[in-house]
């Protein structure tokens, strides 16, 4: 088993697109060929959104997990706005070449076995979305059961695309590589991580736990840290931590 970890230092005013770059690139770099087929998770997120279009724009067959239903949607803009709904979002990648749609949930395992058939890489470019702090204070009030809540997205999410890829029947013996798109890497008991943690459901350590499950797995994996993004793309920190896993 090899593990590979680097440090890139980048400019704080690049886009969102840098790490869709990055993903990317790690997932070129593992194959000399570009004769792939990838899975992307978290379809409509600003990272994946960016990602599937890098893809399609490589010629790389791209499958996205879609939640949403787009068959009645009109959307007629060249590319998505910061107005746009997931769902518009969704229905432009949808008409980019190379790119199909699979419908299904990331906390559905029935739907991650039949999204990874066939792949040679998984982008796990999910991440929950923001909780109301009010709910997260008050235990009876968050549900970890539901599909949005971290404990689903980053745990049982990443929980799932294990179980998916070792189950998959592919007599090559090979294994589609992980590539996971994640929080900054922070020590989840530290203080400043316990007062986010109680603001966010827990997502920091959810987080931390899911690397976790992928360092256990046994199988190829790359986890990139963007650290903190917003639109504005100016908060964004300078450390970029890429970890690899090739066994």
């Amino acid at each position: 088993m090899m593990r590979y970890s680097k440090t890139l230092e980048l400019p704080s005013s690049l886009r969102l697109l840098t790490v869709a770059i990055l993903a990317v690139l790690s997932l070129l770099l593992m194959s000399p060929t570009n004769a792939l087929q990838v899975a992307v998770i978290g379809t409509t997120g600003n990272i994946a959104r960016e990602t599937v279009e890098l893809l399609s724009k490589s010629g790389i067959q791209t499958r996205c997990l879609l939640r949403h239903d787009i068959n009645s949607v009109d959307f007629t803009l060249k590319s998505p706005t910061s107005n746009s709904s997931s769902k518009e979002v969704a229905a432009y990648l949808n008409d980019l070449p190379n790119v199909e749609m699979i419908m299904g949930d990331i906390t559905d395992k029935q739907s991650v076995n039949d999204l990874v058939q066939g792949c040679d890489a998984i982008m796990a470019l999910q991440g929950p979305p923001k909780p109301n702090p009010i709910t997260t204070l008050i235990p009876f009030l968050s549900d970890p059961s539901s599909k949005t809540h971290p404990y689903m997205i980053s745990y049982i999410g990443i929980k799932n695309i294990i179980e998916a890829i070792n189950a998959m029947n592919d007599t090559s013996g090979v294994k589609p590589h992980i590539i996971r798109v994640t929080g900054k890497g922070e020590d989840p008991f530290s203080i400043f991580s316990i007062l986010i943690n109680m603001l966010g459901n827990m997502a920091k350590g959810w987080n931390y736990e899911g690397e976790i499950l992928l360092r256990k797995s046994g199988l190829d994996y790359t986890i990139i840290r963007p650290g903190l993004l917003n639109g504005d793309y100016q908060e964004q920190k300078k450390s970029k931590n890429v970890e690899r896993q090739r066994n």
